[in-house]
């Protein structure tokens, strides 16, 4: 495969753009234009790297032009390798036009372990209320390969809707949104997930394989039908969660974490520790909570992760008292227990894992049952959002009584 770089004028950048919205164009043109061919010996899938220009701002919109295709995007954050999929190509010689300074293309041919799950990846239209706005941003998309199919998983900056930014936190242990989007079977059939989180038999547009989706709703579900604003092809990172929670590919990505830090602040989602101005939905610093990783199994149970500090005899709870904010969902899970400024890894005397039981739909109460759980690791982040673990915290899966405390020790 063949590459050449040319510098193009502003203009014909602008030209190819003509189809996105006036904000990708305008903030697109402040940075160089320039035109990079290839060209291949045979047909395939191509992916390209992106070159970021020295000194571009966390937020800059990275634009890509191919001749008769759609016009699609990247919104780069500091620390970000960004990588888009072009589409399945004929052989020949094929030219795109950005205002990144540098792309680096890898085919990937058919018959080749990957061509699969890059043929598949989806296409994702923003949501159109996001256009213009630093918020929600699709960032990073990966992949499992769950039962014979292969499952698309985009990884926002946030939700505008759904759960508040204290509840994502309880439970979740992040203020990104990572929400399954599509799943392709070896048949060619394909699901995706809608509104209300309904699993829906794709019925929309392809490119080739690409599915075509839409974000549709203030969480993030999508539709195979809308209105077309801007387009993202973020190429799909392949990934093996077993025994994992989702959370551990922001971990791979840590730039994730100072982007969402970042939206929270725009967004004047954060206050002080235990309160002060703003929103009681609200939350601190993310750089002052521990994050608890554990694996569970519930029925009609639910688990918190507590902490206690060497400093004092109280715990502080995931759940904030909240029997609705604990974690009644079984696997490999992540919450975050917000902990007093400076505390570090030596301040922590002790982790628990609290079991409660959950009322049925009518309201009544189950017997007596235990939970399952075991403490797999924590980690704080540090100055720069990088998480670091904590590699004392650790005890095997094992039952937990209804109301009581299984505690765990540094080893």
């Amino acid at each position: 495969m063949m590459l050449k770089r040319r510098v193009a004028c502003g203009s014909r950048l602008a030209a190819g753009l003509v189809r996105t919205t006036l904000t990708l164009i305008a903030i697109a043109a402040t940075l160089p234009a320039a035109e990079f061919s290839f060209t291949l010996d045979a047909p395939a899938e191509v992916l390209a790297d992106i070159e970021m220009p020295a000194g571009a701002a966390g937020g800059a919109v990275i634009a890509l032009q191919m001749h008769g295709r759609e016009p699609q995007q990247v919104t780069w954050f500091t620390g970000m390798h960004a990588s888009v999929f072009l589409g399945a190509l004929p052989p020949g010689r094929h030219t795109v036009q950005t205002n990144a300074t540098g792309l680096r293309f890898r085919p990937v041919a058919p018959g080749t372990p990957d061509y699969e799950v890059v043929a598949n990846a989806p296409i994702l239209y923003a949501r159109p209320d996001t256009v213009g706005r630093l918020t929600d941003v699709p960032l990073l998309v990966y992949c499992e390969r769950l039962d014979g199919a292969l499952q698309y998983t985009v990884i926002y900056s946030n939700e505008d809707g759904g759960t508040s930014t204290r509840a994502l936190m309880a439970r979740w242990g992040r203020t990104t949104d990572i929400e399954y989007t599509y799943r392709a079977t070896p048949a060619g059939e394909g699901a995706y997930q809608a509104k209300d989180h309904k699993d829906l038999e794709f019925r929309g547009k392809r490119e080739g394989a690409h599915p075509v989706l839409f974000v549709s709703t203030a969480n993030n579900m999508v539709s195979d039908e809308g209105a077309a604003t801007v387009r993202y092809q973020l190429a799909p990172l392949m990934v093996d969660l077993t025994g994992l929670p989702r959370e551990a590919v922001m971990d791979q990505h840590p730039w994730m974490y100072r982007a969402a830090a970042r939206e929270l602040e725009r967004e004047e989602k954060l206050r002080p520790y235990r309160g002060g101005a703003g929103h009681k939905e609200n939350i601190g610093d993310p750089r002052q909570y521990l994050y608890v990783d554990f694996t569970v199994k519930n029925d009609r149970t639910a688990v918190s992760a507590l902490v206690r500090r060497k400093a004092s005899a109280d715990w502080e709870s995931s759940d904030l008292g909240r029997l609705d904010y604990a974690v009644s969902r079984s696997g490999s899970v992540r919450v975050a227990v917000e902990l007093p400024p400076e505390t570090k890894a030596g301040d922590i005397a002790e982790i628990g894992l609290a079991c409660q039981l959950l009322p049925d739909e009518k309201g009544k109460w189950p017997d007596p049952r235990p939970c399952e759980a075991g403490l797999d690791g924590v980690l704080f982040l540090d100055a720069e959002y990088a998480p670091v673990r904590d590699p004392r915290f650790t005890a095997p899966i094992a039952p937990i009584e209804a109301g009581t405390i299984r505690t765990v020790k540094p080893r």
